[in-house]
């Protein structure tokens, strides 16, 4: 209190011997028009001191995150165009043999998602938690442990695989319209 010039206190801790007791005591507080008080549990009291805290580290995890996100789905759409136009014969000739424009499509969405994004998910989430689970930080004087849980591990996983359909989906269109005439005769 003399550090910051006051004369009242503003937080007091209150052990007691049951959290079942907790009811009786914030009901004893509040029958007391005298106080002006509002008991909390501690989990409720140290949840709201981090919440602007926490809001930062997800603005700045989503926004990182995002970013990271666009540019491997650039980088997706780039090397499968270069896919396709390897392979414009291979799939005009599919296309010459009868597989109509949604087998090709579907046939190269698959190839974008599967073969990179998803084992690359699964490794992310594997070294994730083999470096971070249980992990205790202390940034900016606040301590706390990290925890990598199957379900953040499986959003992650639907991202990739969102990101490699996105990063795809121009491609595969591209390699259904090319004309068939015009691909075979391509070298």
């Amino acid at each position: 209190m003399t550090v910051f010039g006051r004369n009242a206190f503003t937080n007091v801790s209150v052990e007691l011997k049951s959290p079942r007791d907790f009811d009786a005591f914030r009901a004893a507080l509040e029958a007391n028009p005298a106080l002006n008080l509002e008991a909390r549990r501690e989990r409720d009291q140290v949840e709201g001191r981090f919440k602007g805290f926490k809001a930062l580290l997800n603005f700045a995890a989503y926004f990182v995150g995002a970013i990271m996100a666009v540019g491997a789905t650039l980088g997706a759409v780039n090397s499968l165009y270069s896919i396709v136009d390897a392979r414009r014969r291979e799939l005009a000739t599919l296309r010459a043999i009868g597989f109509r424009l949604g087998a090709i499509v579907a046939a190269t969405l698959v190839e974008s998602m599967l073969p990179s994004p998803y084992p690359g998910a699964l490794l992310g989430a594997a070294l994730a938690w083999i470096f971070f689970h249980g992990m205790a930080v202390s940034p900016f004087g606040f301590s706390f442990q990290l925890d990598v849980t199957p379900q953040l591990a499986g959003i992650g996983i639907v991202w990739a695989l969102a990101m490699g359909l996105a990063g795809g989906l121009l491609p595969a269109l591209r390699a259904a319209r090319v004309p068939v005439t015009t691909a075979l005769r391509a070298t």
